[in-house]
């Protein structure tokens, strides 16, 4: 199953988003974008449904205009028709 994700940045600097984690291999998907203050871009990712019935974690690893690396998680399950996202705060990881 497709999985579309449009992130906004919300922050007050760029995020430059390095990675995204969902589990399908060890090392995540790279995806290099430079998302502006107010604007979003559009991502997707592919998921066995199964996976999705039961539950899926994921986390977007991004650095900010800071030079801050953060990963922000999500979790994202399909309940009949519809599918509900709860997304936790940034997590800092480190300064460069």
């Amino acid at each position: 199953m497709q999985v579309n994700v449009n992130i906004k940045n919300i922050g007050n600097g760029f995020a430059n988003t390095l990675v995204v984690h969902t589990g399908a291999n060890s090392g995540g998907l790279a995806f290099n974008n430079v998302i502006a203050v107010g604007e979003s871009i559009d991502l997707f990712f592919m998921v066995d449904e199964d996976e999705l019935k039961e539950g899926l974690h994921f986390g977007i690893q991004y650095i900010d205009s800071m030079r801050n690396e953060y990963i922000q998680e999500y979790d994202m399950k399909k309940e009949y028709s519809s599918i509900k996202i709860e997304c936790g705060y940034p997590g800092f990881l480190e300064q460069f």
